[in-house]
């Protein structure tokens, strides 16, 4: 406890004599630097040089005309000394502003002339004190930076001040939380902190609870202890936790069989939490027998804030290629939801380039209705309808136009078709050959140009033409341009014919040589879709007339010149 001692310095007068009720004043001064603004707890007044003449003398003594302290001296005819505690300073403001103090004693009852002090007379007055304290406050302002929340959120407050004698040392936290924002649990303490500023910010965490509220109240610590902490501040507002996003309850792609370089995704059923949706994540993964899947890659970052949506996508080209998706939403405060997983889509696996068989490419035939030989080796996995371009342009099929296939329909495995062409004038014509998906995926085409002959035959008349070298020499030649269009190498004769040299005996052998030429071509193309005979050469065809003997038989050529007409 610290003291301040003041000694007297000047009295009213020597040999003061105090009647009943009367009084003297004093002034005590110091040279000590006082402190200003305390409370005596203390003091003990001595006087010397004292006397009484007559009974007891009761004293009351003032300081700055608060009463302090009455007391009794007993009847003395001498000078003495006495020592008088002052309780009655307890929590008396010291006013130091000139360094002195002034003090009274009264006569409070007693005899008149009882109580006297003469010349000489020495005091002083010892005094303890203790600072006069005050309470901190509270800061004025107390907030939060964000009223829903993922992570931390900014505490922040302002205003405190410190108390009288009284420095901040600190601050005391605590949290309440809540189910509604309504109806708010107990006070739990959070933490404390070492802070003299009167302002302040702290990191503090949301609750945990999915939805719930958490606010915050704190209070100013003051060094001289707990009793003079401030009261408490409730912060202005709350901060809920963050309820994420829930993922769309649909999401698909479409087509599921995809021949377009894009498939459609479309979401729908998203439910925002309790902050506003801001984008949609979507991954794909990728397999190539719809079972043993890749990782997710991030396809698309889709901003926006409704609960629905569409996007197209650009899946794996390759054929036959699963592809799947999957979509996670996204709020404001970054908080994702789980994914929902779409339905699989697949690339059409379109087959490759059909093998025509005939025609060749640039070759001719003398059949106004040309035949096709089509071979389908490898349909790819998904049924391929078999599309030819005719000659005016339009497109005939194996499903639709049926009747101009020897084997119609769609093929789901390798396989032969022949296709036989509408009556064409004589002319060169192009023709395309492709499969098709029941999808619409096209794949590659096998185009050829082929040239529809004028027949080049004299006419026969039996019993009035000649069969001479010049119609051998035609059926030779005919007869190579059709094995030609079926792809076969030309026929090796075994001797020139020349006219006017060859002999007419011989000639058995060259329509020998023609026909065998030309059953070469039969076999090639009955053979060629040996299931189905609809488009084959009929047997009639090339039921070989009797040779006879002598001059080359008229009928026996035109049989000849008839069946290049149909190969």
């Amino acid at each position: 406890m610290a003291q301040l001692v003041f000694n007297l310095s000047s009295f009213s007068s020597t040999g003061i004599t105090l009647g009943n009720g009367s009084a003297f004043t004093a002034t005590l001064k110091t040279t000590a630097t006082a402190p200003t603004n305390v409370n005596v707890t203390s003091g003990t007044l001595y006087l010397s040089d004292i006397r009484t003449y007559t009974g007891n003398a009761y004293l009351s003594f003032y300081m700055n005309g608060v009463q302090l302290q009455t007391a009794n001296f007993p009847n003395k005819s001498t000078t003495h000394e006495e020592t008088v505690a002052l309780s009655g300073l307890t929590n008396t403001v010291l006013n130091t502003a000139n360094g002195s103090l002034t003090f009274t004693v009264r006569l409070s009852s007693g005899t008149t002339d009882s109580f006297r002090m003469i010349a000489g007379l020495i005091g002083k007055i010892t005094l303890e004190y203790a600072p006069a304290l005050s309470a901190c406050e509270p800061p004025t302002a107390c907030s939060l930076n964000a009223t829903i929340a993922e992570t931390a959120v900014i505490l922040s407050w302002s205003g405190a001040k410190a108390g009288s004698s009284n420095a901040i040392i600190g601050y005391e936290i605590q949290s309440s939380e809540s189910a509604d924002g309504g109806s708010w649990g107990n006070w739990q303490p959070l933490t404390t902190i070492t802070s003299t500023a009167t302002s302040g910010t702290l990191s503090v965490d949301p609750p945990t609870a999915l939805g719930n509220y958490r606010r915050f109240q704190l209070r100013t610590l003051g060094a001289a202890g707990e009793t003079y902490y401030s009261g408490w501040k409730t912060s202005s507002n709350s901060v809920r936790r963050n309820i994420p996003p829930t993922a769309p309850t649909v999401f698909t792609a479409s087509p599921e069989v995809y021949v377009t370089a894009s498939v459609t995704l479309n979401w729908s059923g998203t439910v925002a939490g309790t902050s506003a949706i801001q984008r949609y994540v979507i991954q794909q993964s990728e397999s190539t027998d719809g079972a043993a899947w890749g990782s997710w890659e991030t396809t698309a970052t889709v901003n926006s804030s409704a609960t629905s949506g569409t996007y197209q996508s650009y899946p794996s080209t390759v054929n036959g290629m699963y592809t799947r998706y999957r979509i996670s939403v996204m709020d404001a405060l970054s908080a994702v939801s789980g994914y929902v997983i779409s339905n699989t889509v697949r690339k059409d696996p379109y087959a490759p380039p059909p093998v025509l068989t005939a025609p060749k490419d640039g070759s001719a035939t003398y059949n106004n209705q040309p035949r096709f030989l089509i071979r389908v080796e490898n349909p790819g996995g998904s049924a391929q309808t078999v599309y030819v371009q005719t000659a005016s342009g339009a497109w005939h099929n194996s499903v639709d136009d049926a009747d101009h296939f020897s084997v119609g329909g769609t093929f789901a495995s390798p396989g032969v078709t022949v296709y036989r062409h509408d009556s064409l004038e004589p002319g060169t014509y192009t023709i395309v050959v492709q499969f098709r998906s029941a999808l619409g995926s096209v794949g590659m085409s096998a185009t050829r140009t082929m040239t529809v002959a004028a027949s080049h035959f004299e006419e026969i008349v039996a019993g009035v033409t000649r069969v001479k070298a010049s119609h051998i020499l035609a059926l030779r030649s005919a007869a190579n341009t059709a094995r030609d269009y079926y792809g076969l190498p030309a026929y090796t004769w075994t001797s020139v014919v020349v006219a006017g040299i060859t002999q007419i005996r011989d000639w058995p052998y060259h329509i020998l040589e023609l026909r065998a030429a030309l059953e070469g071509v039969v076999e090639k193309i009955n053979g060629f879709d040996s299931a189905n005979n609809a488009f084959d050469v009929p047997a009639s065809a090339f039921d070989w007339v009797a040779l006879g003997v002598g001059r080359p038989r008229a009928d026996v050529a035109r049989q000849l010149q008839s069946l290049l007409s149909i190969l």
